[in-house]
């Protein structure tokens, strides 16, 4: 900044000069660049006229914050004599268009700062150099207009895939590790839409980990698909980018601090399960978050870490947390309910002021569930009302069937749309704006020409009764409608307008639009162009493709697309844009709006036919296992566990035990439907996009309480059901139960191997699992060898059983 300020002085001193009429050399200090600051071979600033303008090759170091904020320049070339091109060097240029290398590969080595090119919103052409060996990061970050960045094919280091996402070596302390064998997603381009799938290897070398800032202000980018060989993703990697719904693999071992910070469009998260710490700030001002996926091993929540996140209204604190730090939740205005576990014993506190409140912009109707004789107990008695919301006693956190959280809201600030209803706990509320299809056209019937907006509302679980609230769009006047869709028909709700919102009662969700058909669509409110996710694609006979448009203004009246294709015989699209591909040759997808704005996109058919996979089978394995980590005096516990499963919805289990006195609770996305009673019990896996339940490896469904000691548990009869691949509901295939009776023992058993001896054998049973520990995906058969109870499989344990061999 200081260089801004003395370019500008600079340039005033030489205009005032010429004005009292003195001679003024303007080329000293420029080196033939009229505007320039440059000395000792540095460009220290620049204050010219601006356009096409060329860097003299006396120049070796453009200093940071040399063209900050510039607003004349459209290209400039820089020569090989160039050695450094220092910290936000272009930032903020915004006419700026082209950058060009006069000696790609004869100049100097060239290093490249982090931000050098950042926010040009009009720049597209600059390809690194191959003589670049250290670009640091994202250089390119907020340049919307860059679709793809480019790398000179001989440079060493760095490299791009096929859509133009850039790779390089990982730094350590400030130094590139050229030897390391893998590579560092390092940039993406902010002006590439829709959906990126980030590759497993480039250039034969696996893509290990994600630098920090490497997808920032990437506002374009809707998906993420993380390969699992990515294990470290940096801070602040995906900030302020346009991602809606992502997973991170489990592989992930490290996040780091505001990788999702300001995605505003985030609704959903799933995190790794081994994740120990949710970072610093890592979902601040998320401001449409409303559901997260919490890792199992998660024993810290850090500050920030959720805040401002205003869509979250309900929320299941994961088993195992400990410590929650100051202002986690700050900024959290529409939280409902929250349910801390029990092993929570860190709250906010100051030795001096005492406790801090974890939710101190929550609304009154917060309620807080803690479980009797926890820390969680005494934190809510002591400060809870001081604080001017509500909180609850329960026998149990870790089970809540059968809780009744009462009458809550859920809400998407982006949408403007909020419901109320009774829900469970852990509920989402699921917007989409949609702009074809049958019922689009149903409310477009009753538009009349004029503002329509169209969401599709949907929640994870059910109420009896909804109250829902639609806000205006913009544009909209008080003479605004709201529609709802049935039976085929846009039906106008009876509905009050309060401040600009909707509230009406329904039995049901569904398709709503808000209407105002007293604004016709005038020039202002024309579509001016339409954009496609894609201009070109291949696909093999028997492919579907789904094509998505975006519609500009955001003020146009009528959005509607009516999609078509050139030549039917080789692809066919639907209204939703879903292409097929029939045989081979070329068609033109064309997406037009109301006034003949278009766009297309050429899809070219080969005639191999993309082989089907198999189809899958609705089948499954079922385990049982005496759960003898946990114990409670009076009960036995039990675990149901499926592998080798595929396309699964529910099961239905019939076992036999000593006492009708049992407690089944599902786990890991089955629900307990019903009650356990007559020794059976039904658990479906529910969720919102439909999904079946499928897995290679063992995983726990359920949980099994019986109340009494040493209970044995007897499964006598599974049958499973889902649906094949054309929607069809049937019964599927249990391919064994093993074993089907288990005996629950409040110590752990010497004879490893149950042979009813203790002896060297069982010495050998346990040296399987040598090293395992409670973070090892085969920890649930590992932990019958942890005889000293230390979370670890190791020579101590098999001491214990030496100790116990038989006589």
């Amino acid at each position: 900044m200081k260089n801004k300020i003395f370019n500008r002085l600079s340039s005033l001193v030489v205009i005032a000069a010429m004005l009292m009429g003195f001679t003024v050399s303007v080329s000293a200090g420029n080196d033939g660049l009229i505007g320039a600051n440059i000395k000792d071979g540095q460009l220290l600033g620049y204050f010219g006229d601006g356009g096409d303008i060329k860097i003299p090759d006396t120049v070796t170091i453009i200093a940071g914050e040399a063209f900050l904020n510039n607003d004349n320049i459209t290209s400039v070339t820089i020569p090989g004599s160039v050695q450094v091109i220092g910290y936000h060097a272009f930032d903020g240029c915004t006419e700026l268009e082209r950058v060009i290398f006069e000696d790609p590969t004869d100049g100097a080595d060239l290093i490249i700062r982090l931000d050098a090119f950042a926010n040009c919103p009009k720049l597209t052409e600059c390809e690194i150099p191959a003589v670049a060996s250290y670009v640091t990061a994202n250089v390119f970050k907020g340049c919307s207009s860059m679709e793809k960045i480019k790398v000179h094919p001989q440079n060493p280091y760095y490299f791009t895939d096929d859509n133009g996402v850039m790779f390089g070596p990982r730094v350590n302390e400030g130094e590139p590790q050229y030897d390391d064998p893998n590579l560092t997603l390092t940039a993406y381009p902010s002006g590439r839409e829709g959906l990126y799938s980030i590759p497993e290897s480039v250039q034969g070398r696996t893509v290990d980990r994600i630098w920090s800032g490497a997808f920032k202000n990437a506002e374009k980018l809707t998906d993420i698909e993380i390969p699992e060989n990515v294990k470290i993703i940096g801070g602040n990697a995906f900030e302020h980018s346009g991602l809606t719904d992502v997973t991170v693999p489990d592989t992930v071992e490290s996040l780091g601090s505001g990788a999702f910070e300001d995605c505003t469009k985030l609704t959903h998260i799933q995190l790794p399960k081994n994740l120990t710490s949710i970072p610093h700030s890592i979902f601040k001002g998320c401001t449409s978050l409303s559901s997260i996926e919490f890792p199992q091993a998660a024993t810290n929540i850090e500050m920030y870490a959720f805040a401002d996140c205003k869509s979250l209204t309900n929320l299941i604190l994961p088993d195992g947390l400990v410590n929650i730090t100051l202002a986690a939740f700050e900024g959290c205005t529409n939280l409902q309910r929250v349910v801390i576990p029990a092993s929570v014993t860190g709250f906010p506190n100051d030795d001096t002021l005492g406790a801090y409140d974890m939710f101190p912009d929550s609304p009154k109707s917060l309620v807080v569930y803690v479980e009797k004789g926890s820390n969680g107990e005494r934190w809510a008695v002591n400060n809870v009302a001081d604080w001017g919301y509500q909180y609850k006693i329960l026998d149990s956190v870790s089970n809540l069937d059968g809780v009744d959280f009462g009458s809550f809201y859920l809400i998407n600030l982006d949408k403007k749309v909020r419901v109320e209803g009774k829900f469970s706990i852990n509920s989402q509320l699921v917007v989409n704006e949609i702009n074809s299809g049958n019922e689009y056209d149903a409310f477009q019937a009753k538009s009349e020409n004029g503002i329509l907006k169209v969401y599709e509302v949907s929640a994870t679980h059910e109420s009896d009764t909804y109250t829902i609230s639609v806000g205006l769009p913009d544009g909209c006047s008080k003479n605004a409608k709201l529609y709802y869709y049935e039976n085929g028909e846009a039906v106008e709700f009876s509905s009050s307008q309060v401040s600009k919102t909707f509230t009406v009662q329904t039995d049901s969700l569904g398709y709503f639009a808000v209407i105002d058909s007293s604004i016709s669509g005038g020039e202002d409110h024309k579509v001016t162009k339409v954009t496609l996710n894609k201009t070109t694609a291949a696909m093999k006979k028997g492919d579907k493709l789904q094509l998505s448009a975006t519609v500009l203004p955001q003020t146009a009246t009528n959005k509607s697309i009516r999609w078509e294709s050139s030549d039917n015989t080789v692809a066919t699209v639907d209204s939703k844009g879903v292409i097929t591909a029939v045989s081979a040759g070329s068609a033109k997808i064309t997406a037009t709006a109301v006034n003949g704005v278009n766009a297309t996109c050429t899809i070219s058919v080969t005639d191999s036919e993309t082989p089907k996979p198999a189809e899958e089978k609705i089948e499954t394995k079922v385990s049982l296992k005496a759960d003898k980590a946990v114990s409670e005096k009076g009960k036995s516990y039990f675990t149901l566990a499926l592998s080798e499963s595929s396309r699964i919805a529910n099961i239905q289990i019939t076992f036999e035990t000593s006492t009708n006195d049992v407690t089944v609770s599902g786990i890991n996305g089955f629900t307990v439907i019903g009650d356990a009673e007559d020794g059976k019990v039904v658990l479906g896996y529910l969720n919102a996009n439909g999904e079946l339940f499928s897995s290679a490896q063992s995983a726990d469904i359920a949980k099994i309480t019986v109340n009494a000691e040493n209970a044995t548990l007897k499964i006598t009869d599974v049958k499973v059901s889902g649906w094949d691949t054309d929607k069809t509901v049937k019964y599927g295939k249990v391919n064994g139960i093993d074993p089907s009776e288990a005996t629950f023992t409040d110590a752990l058993s010497y004879d490893v191997n149950q042979d009813g001896t203790i002896d060297l054998l069982d010495i050998t049973e346990a040296q399987r699992y040598y090293r395992a520990d409670k973070n090892s995906s085969n920890w649930n058969d590992a932990s019958k060898c942890d005889f000293n109870d230390d979370g670890r499989i190791d020579i101590e344990d098999y001491m214990e059983i030496w100790l116990n061999f038989t006589k």
